[in-house]
């Protein structure tokens, strides 16, 4: 198959190379008719007007001018003659030649051109004009091709222009073109057989006993016929295409550099086809690490590369179709005061504290477990062919100690509040287990947090009263404010980040500088410093302190600050406020 492959490209490469040769011969030809046929037309003209041939030059007429400086463009264009036939068969005419193609025409007057010109010149009558074989020229004395355009002057041959190709400047470009390596390009008679060459523009008849043809092939629609002759036991492929003028192009290399040039395209294509596979392969796999990572985008939440709320309902649906009434186990979870983590230590580290919580569910529970975050800090997890006895052991064991997460190089603890229910016993569909294992949540938060319920029917009632620390510190008529006894800044909620004129937490950090005593008047500080301190020495007393306040964009405001401050093991004596802006308060 490869063999054939290969045969077929040898043929199609030397074909289309003297196809290329002899459109390139051809171009030139049609230039030549289409300009003899001009000149034609113009003298036609003049006879019809009975202008006398001898009467003008070409120097003084617009239109032969313009064919003398077409055809001194054309380098094999040597002599060209515009002659008219008088009743007596006369050939008077204007003779035009040069003898190189740098030179300017030299223009005559002759009585008798015929004399002028290749044998059968005058005698053309075919009105779309003709091109004779390769013969001497008498006025150059050199091999040449000749187009006889005739001029028809009412239904009678009046005269005709007559150009003649240099065969020598026509063998020269043509040897000069490159042909494989060693090959050449020249031209041949119609039958193939009488060669022209630069070193015999004569004609020399090749049919000799030294050259054998010992293949034929035809390639494409017959236009060049391939073949493979061996001459003196050196193989040689010749291809030709017959020319404009009736002739045949010829070009020939030797069969071994016709097969190196085709097996070299064959393998450039056999590469070129290569390279599109792999790289047909490399974009198929982009597109699939691709789809891949879009998939894992739509399915999974972006923080933490668990499943997301679409992923959860998506892998649930997969459960279910096969759960088949098996056991399992449904939990509804968050952080512990999650807000505190983000408004104390910065959005980065609660980031930080969903990460540390999303890889532990993960590895506690398994591969089984479906894990998921369904926003902010809530999770949701399923353990599948699970009891409600062993989730039970599962969650004493999860929440036994407090959960840990790393930020700014130091350790970080949070706890978790969890509900969960038991199919079949607390509900059998996904909505009910969902319904049941938020109500477990909400009476573990109501219990003190940090820690586990199961589902139980008199939860429900009870939901409606459970409040977080969350739900208070963000629905008090007012802004609230803890902070050390040194001015850091423990808790900020809501409220106070508004009344400061700042727009999130993060800007109310970056405005406070973490102290509160920025936050007073430069010319109140003072006084307010010490009503604290003064405070400090009474045990739970409560006092309230008016004052003014600057807010991030230098507003000033009357407030009223209530505060408590306890004593923590930890921390030091830590006040606890509530502001009230004045012109609030009833």
């Amino acid at each position: 198959m490869l063999l054939q492959v290969s045969e077929k490209r040898e043929v199609e490469s030397i074909h289309r190379t003297a196809e290329v040769y002899r459109s390139e011969l051809d171009l030139a030809l049609v230039r030549v008719e289409d300009t003899a046929g001009f000149a034609a037309t113009h003298l036609r003209g003049r006879a019809e007007r009975g202008d006398a041939p001898d009467a003008w030059q070409a120097g003084q007429d617009n239109s032969l001018r313009l064919v003398q400086e077409t055809f001194a463009g054309m380098p094999a264009v040597r002599a060209y003659d515009v002659c008219t036939i008088a009743p007596d068969g006369t050939v008077h005419g204007h003779a035009f030649t040069r003898p190189s193609a740098d030179d300017a025409f030299a223009e005559q007057y002759v009585t008798d051109a015929s004399s002028l010109l290749p044998d059968g010149a005058a005698e053309v009558e075919d009105t779309a004009g003709a091109w004779l074989p390769p013969a001497m020229s008498p006025a150059l004395g050199r091999m040449v091709i000749t187009y006889v355009q005739p001029v028809i002057t009412g239904g009678a041959r009046t005269g005709f222009v007559a150009v003649e190709l240099d065969l020598a400047q026509i063998a020269r470009r043509l040897e000069s073109q490159t042909v494989y390596d060693t090959g050449f390009a020249f031209l041949a008679d119609a039958t193939g057989t009488i060669h022209y060459r630069l070193d015999e523009t004569r004609g020399i008849d090749v049919r000799q006993p030294t050259a054998s043809l010992i293949r034929r092939g035809v390639a494409g629609d017959g236009a060049a016929d391939v073949q493979r002759f061996d001459v003196d036991g050196v193989s040689y492929d010749t291809a030709s295409s017959a020319t404009k003028n009736g002739m045949r192009l010829v070009v020939t290399a030797p069969t071994t550099e016709v097969h190196a040039e085709a097996r070299t395209t064959m393998y450039r294509m056999i590469l070129i086809f290569a390279w599109c596979f792999v790289l047909t392969a490399a974009l198929m796999l982009v597109l699939t690490g691709r789809l891949a990572r879009l998939y894992h985008m739509t399915f999974h939440d972006g923080l933490t590369g668990i499943w997301n709320r679409l992923g959860l309902d998506h892998a649930l649906a997969e459960w279910q179709r096969t759960a088949k009434g098996k056991p399992a186990v449904y939990m509804t979870l968050d952080i512990d005061d999650f807000k505190l983590i983000n408004d104390l230590q910065g959005h980065a580290a609660g980031d930080e504290a969903l990460k540390a919580l999303a890889q532990r569910l993960s590895t506690f529970f398994g591969k089984k477990a479906i894990v998921a975050r369904q926003g902010g800090d809530e999770f949701t997890v399923l353990l599948p062919e699970t009891t409600g006895a062993r989730a039970h052991e599962l969650l004493t064991e999860l929440t036994a100690h407090a959960q840990t997460f790393r930020y700014q190089g130091a350790e970080k603890t949070f706890t978790i509040s969890l509900g969960y229910a038991a199919a079949p016993e607390d509900g059998t569909s996904l909505l009910q287990l969902s319904h049941h294992a938020d109500a477990a949540l909400y009476a573990t938060k109501s219990k003190g947090k940090n820690g586990f319920l199961r589902y139980a029917a008199e939860q429900e009632a009870n939901t409606q009263h459970a409040f977080s620390l969350r739900n208070l510190s963000e629905r008090l008529p007012g802004a609230i404010l803890v902070h050390q006894a040194d001015g850091r800044i423990l808790y900020a909620n809501d409220a106070l980040v508004t009344l400061f004129g700042c727009k999130t937490a993060e800007a109310f950090r970056t405005f406070s500088k973490g102290k509160a005593s920025t936050l007073i008047h430069p010319e109140d500080e003072a006084r307010v410093t010490a009503a604290f301190a003064a405070q400090s020495t009474a045990q739970d007393a409560t006092t309230a302190t008016r004052c003014r306040i600057v807010t991030q964009d230098g507003t000033t405001k009357h407030v009223c600050i209530i505060t408590r401050q306890i004593p923590d093991d930890e921390r030091g004596v830590v006040s606890y406020s509530v502001i009230v802006e004045e012109e609030n308060m009833a």
